[in-house]
């Protein structure tokens, strides 16, 4: 009796998926493990619970799996694709008419469907984990309160009606901000007027702006200007507001980042940090696609050159892959490189060694 195709594709499918999950779920365990031993102190002397602490690593784990998931996606193609290749299977599998490429293609099209989900799940899971993560690290580790009275520096901050704040410095002791800008927009959000000021305090029920001007846009692209040394704008934010911990990029949706990309350049404010984190939030899952074709050619080599000698050259190109991610994540963050090179510069270099890899491939 001939096996199809379909028995084939399920079977290969089936042994990726073993082994992917073996992976992924090693790394987990050490990331906890190793986070858990510098913590631990930490833990004891403000007396955490343990119910918090538990709490607090499974918040963890959305993250690492975002960040990890790659390397266990390479190493799940090497031992599945290469256990294949070892026992011959997959000698018999292009000897009975299937060509290489044909053979591992469910393992790359399920390097495609991961890569999705994964960026999926970066949407939905992985900003609430952050943030319930942070939020216990904020009052259990830091010993801080949500609602902060300190100073804060390059304040972002979304208001009522379509206000966005920039604030260079809020001192939430005195009530004071300085090198402001304020953005206000319509309901279809273009902007309505842009205020800017060298200080505000707060006067007991409202804000009294110093040293500025005001722009107000009108429709046929007409600009007003007027400039002040003192005054008063009906704006409905309160020092509390400006005290609350925003969302940091990491844990914001791919939208949410980019109408607070649009906002801060409106403004007239560099966004280069957050412009790289938003990139980040595609290349980094697409990245889970891109190690199918540096782990496929070197399954298939692996009954040649042992598997051993294939695991360790696998997560040595693994761990530089997301090394260079983190780099160039820097890189892109203090200008050296611009946002786009700076994100997927990685993914293309480890693209193209993997797809002429795949190309020498022979079994």
């Amino acid at each position: 009796m001939k096996i199809g195709p379909r028995i084939l594709d399920r079977y290969l499918a089936t042994e990726f998926f073993r082994m992917w999950f073996a992976a992924l779920s090693a790394f987990i365990v050490i990331f906890l493990v190793v986070n858990l031993f510098e913590k631990v102190s930490k833990f004891l002397e403000y007396n955490v619970p343990l119910g918090v602490i538990v709490q607090y690593y499974l918040f963890m784990i959305p993250y690492i799996v975002k960040w990890i998931n790659p390397i266990a996606v390479l190493l799940g193609v090497l031992f599945s694709l290469g256990t294949l290749s070892r026992n011959l299977e997959i000698t018999a599998m292009t000897a009975a008419g299937l060509s290489l490429r044909r053979v591992i293609w469910p393992v790359i099209a399920l390097g495609l469907i991961i890569s999705g989900a994964v960026f999926l799940f970066g949407e939905t899971v992985v900003p609430y984990a952050d943030s319930k993560k942070e939020e216990i690290e904020t009052v259990h580790i830091k010993r801080l309160p949500l609602l902060k009275t300190i100073r804060r520096i390059n304040l972002a901050y979304r208001g009522e009606e379509g206000r966005f704040y920039y604030i260079r410095v809020f001192d939430g002791i005195r009530n004071q901000m300085r090198d402001i800008r304020i953005m206000e927009k319509s309901e279809t959000g273009e902007i309505k007027r842009l205020i800017v000021a060298a200080e505000a305090i707060w006067r007991g029920d409202r804000w009294q702006f110093r040293e500025g001007s005001v722009r107000t846009f009108r429709a046929g692209g007409d600009i007003g200007v007027t400039y002040f040394d003192k005054e008063y704008f009906d704006i409905p934010e309160t020092p509390a507001d400006f005290m609350r911990e925003e969302k940091s990029p990491e844990t914001m949706k791919f939208s949410e980042l980019a109408s607070y990309i649009t906002d801060l350049e409106s403004s007239g404010v560099d966004a280069t940090k957050e412009r790289v984190e938003l990139y980040l939030k595609i290349s980094v899952p697409l990245a889970n696609f891109i190690v199918i074709f540096i782990g496929a050619p070197l399954a298939l080599q692996s009954h040649r050159a042992g598997l051993a000698y294939g695991f360790g050259l696998a997560l040595l190109l693994g761990f530089m892959l997301w090394g260079a991610l983190a780099v160039r994540r820097a890189f892109g963050q203090d200008g050296t490189l611009p946002p786009l090179v700076a994100a997927f510069l990685p993914d293309t270099i480890f693209g193209l060694l993997g797809l002429g890899m795949l190309y020498r491939a022979r079994t």
